[in-house]
């Protein structure tokens, strides 16, 4: 089993475990006071998620490359405590604006705290462990999200929507406080950049553009990310005005948690090939989900909305399982750090490009016809991406008979 094979990979995990927590009792609190509690409107609901990633897009090419050049726990150290800070924050604001500006801080903070723990999991993980690794981790991360959406329910009904603030913080310090055991260091600098070495802000790009495969696998699931973003904020919007739309709202999310967790579990040791195809599929199930949940609103089938959401979830993972794996395994432990913050500033802009033009959507045509237009879009995607499957099969198809009848010639001239 591979965490008990890998010590320093298992602390790893249970630190990412209690920051994961705490970011989804966050992450429910926030749609709460600013959609229910504060009464604002679905954009200022988008903007909250764009204010919490934004930030990020400017300083992680920047954090990638200190990552590539400093010990990486340290970087993790220093970003989940002044995490805490930014949490605790939330406290004592009284204003929307004041709202956004913790969460630029919190998203900052963690615009730093991930290329640093993209490449310990490459330092702590061989390339053969990786899709277990990816799998372990998702399943981590979406447990979480099974409890969290719920404890923060039942937290902000009967102490308010700021206290899950209050744990988030504390679980950043005892996320640091495992890291803090961690071995790692200098040490680790051995196979990294040189001090000698020149190294620049846009690496992580261009590295990404001489690689076709990385790139290709990249920009499509971009383009699924974006879409999925355009409704995935809307859901408090979308069960506004039921009964009981707070808690309905956590158990949705809960469910579409438990949904991929069950989908990591069963990848754990499958082998990841073809991986724009999983991404197809994922993308082709992603539209039917979103596209059935405005319909079962729409009928009022309220209480069905979460057992739709838990199946569409468990497909999701097909897609996003493969895309980490493959992104991981395939980029150099020395390059880790740059390639996933240039990655970590593309699927941010979506995420903060997909819930602009989503609450945009959404305030002009309403939420239900926003819901059906986002799973019809998906839907086309998937057919995109079958598309550009078949055509890579037909050109590696055309290279293989190419390599052959060069190889059948050459031996023809050599019995010559």
């Amino acid at each position: 089993m591979l965490l008990r094979n890998n010590p320093r990979f298992a602390a790893l995990t249970a630190a990412q475990m209690l920051s994961s927590l705490g970011n989804w009792l966050m992450i429910l609190a926030v749609m709460v006071l600013i959609g229910i509690r504060w009464h604002h409107g679905p954009f200022a609901v988008a903007l909250g998620v764009v204010v919490l990633v934004a930030p990020g897009m400017v300083v992680q090419p920047m954090a990638g490359l200190l990552a590539d050049r400093r010990p990486r726990k340290g970087i993790m150290l220093t970003a989940n405590l002044l995490s805490a800070v930014a949490a605790l924050s939330v406290l004592v604001v009284r204003d929307l604006w004041q709202l956004y500006v913790a969460l630029a801080l919190l998203g900052s903070f963690d615009a730093f705290f991930s290329p640093a723990e993209s490449g310990m999991i490459k330092e702590l993980v061989a390339d053969s462990d990786m899709p277990g690794a990816m799998s372990l981790r998702m399943a981590v991360s979406q447990g979480t999200k099974i409890l969290g959406p719920s404890l923060s329910g039942m937290l902000v009904a009967t102490f308010g929507a700021r206290v899950p603030f209050a744990i988030d913080a504390g679980c950043f310090v005892a996320s640091a406080a495992i890291i803090t055991f961690i071995p790692g260091g200098r040490a680790h600098l051995a196979h990294r950049v040189g001090p000698r070495e020149p190294a620049h802000y846009g690496d992580g790009f261009r590295y990404l553009l001489t690689s076709r495969p990385l790139r290709t696998i990249l920009g499509f699931f971009a383009i699924v990310l974006f879409v999925v973003q355009m409704v995935d904020s809307q859901f408090v919007i979308l069960l506004r005005g039921i009964p009981n739309a707070a808690r309905l709202l956590g158990i949705t999310m809960s469910a579409s948690g438990l949904g991929m967790v069950i989908t990591a579990l069963l990848m754990g040791r499958a082998s990841i090939r073809r991986p724009m195809v999983w991404i197809a599929v994922g993308s082709l199930t992603l539209g039917v989900g979103f596209g059935g949940a405005a319909i079962l609103v729409l009928i009022r089938l309220f209480w069905a909305v979460p057992i739709l959401m838990l199946g569409t979830a468990a497909a999701a993972a097909l897609a996003i399982i493969p895309f980490q794996t493959v992104m991981q395994r395939d980029t150099p432990v020395d390059w880790t750090g740059r390639v996933m913050a240039a990655v970590g500033v593309i699927t941010s802009a979506c995420v903060v490009a997909g819930p602009l033009v989503g609450g945009l959507a959404v305030s002009n045509f309403g939420v239900i016809p926003a819901f059906l237009l986002v799973g019809l879009l998906l839907i086309l995607v998937s057919g995109m991406g079958g598309v550009i499957t078949w055509g890579q099969g037909r050109v590696h198809h055309a290279e293989s008979e190419s390599d052959l009848q060069r190889g059948q010639t050459g031996t023809t001239h050599r019995g010559r």
